[in-house]
């Protein structure tokens, strides 16, 4: 994980949403990188509460 925060290979979310696939995509016509979900802007943890989070995953690549 990248000690300096969000860059162009690393992205952090508050909460999984649908608009996640927009970043996905992003990293995906680039050179990769790492999107982690439960982390705010200045890198703290805040984790997630979601009992659904593998379907909400599964259904925002579609």
């Amino acid at each position: 994980m990248n000690k300096k925060g969000e860059s162009e290979k690393v992205e952090f979310k508050t909460s999984f949403t649908k608009d996640i696939a927009k970043d996905v995509c992003a990293f995906s016509n680039t050179v990769g990188g790492d999107i982690l979900v439960g982390i705010d802007d200045k890198g703290g943890v805040v984790g997630i509460k979601d009992e659904n989070i593998e379907q909400k995953v599964s259904d925002s690549m579609v």
